[in-house]
Order: C-alpha cells, then sequence, then structure tokens
C-alpha cells in the first residue's frame, strides 16, 4: 500500500535535514543538491513501483536504486535548458533500475549486448 506524503511532511523534513547539514558545515551545492532530491523522492517510489509489475525483484532494492539513479540525474540537471527536472529525471531513475535487473536479478548473467540483441530480434 502506498501513501501519499503530504507536503507539509516534507518541509518538515526538508527543515530538519538542513538543519542538521547546517551544523555539520556541508558546503553550499549539496545542500541544494540534497534539497532536490529531498523534493523529487516519489518519482523513485513511482519508478520502482511500476517496474515493479514488470518483473521480479524486492520493492526496496529498486527503489534504492531509483533513488541512486535520481541523485545522478539531480547532479546532471541542467535548469538553463528549460526542461522540468522531473522529465530528466524519470529516465534515469528507470534506466537505472533496468540496469539494475539486468546486472543483478538474472541467476546467469548474460552480456548486455547479447540481451539487448535478442530483445531488437524479437521486436
Amino acid at each position: 500500500m502506498t501513501t501519499s506524503i503530504q507536503p507539509a511532511v516534507i518541509q518538515r523534513r526538508l527543515a530538519r535535514q538542513r538543519r542538521h547539514e547546517r551544523r555539520r558545515s556541508i558546503p553550499d551545492h549539496i545542500l541544494q543538491r540534497n534539497d532536490a532530491v529531498l523534493m523529487h523522492l516519489g518519482l523513485a517510489h513511482l519508478a520502482a513501483n511500476r517496474l515493479l509489475r514488470n518483473g521480479s525483484g524486492e520493492r526496496d532494492d529498486l527503489v534504492q536504486e531509483g533513488r541512486y539513479g535520481l541523485i545522478r540525474a539531480v547532479e546532471c540537471f541542467e535548469a538553463s535548458r528549460g526542461h522540468r527536472i522531473s522529465s530528466y529525471a524519470m529516465p534515469r531513475i528507470t534506466g537505472q533500475i533496468r540496469h539494475y535487473r539486468r546486472d543483478r536479478l538474472q541467476t546467469m548473467r548474460i552480456p548486455w549486448r547479447l540481451s539487448d540483441n535478442k530483445r531488437q530480434c524479437s521486436q
């Protein structure tokens, strides 16, 4: 069962995280990255839930990989291009989860080039 996190709850969590990070003297660009990640954590859960329906894997593992993809997306995001961060991050998050599934969830690991060729031939 998924629950919707209210904006007020998110703001309280963000404020608590900021206070903790200021005490540790973390640089501003890291603080901004962390704020953006915290504001968009729902994207990782959304992608994990969608991809969980399509195959196997533990939900927590998929969410963790989605969060890793979100962090990398936030680090590479360029606001000057005029796109929303969610539009940029969602493909990165789902890609990270798919890479995780491809590389770790099979009993015998098939090289990714071979699996890509198989997928192209079946289409």
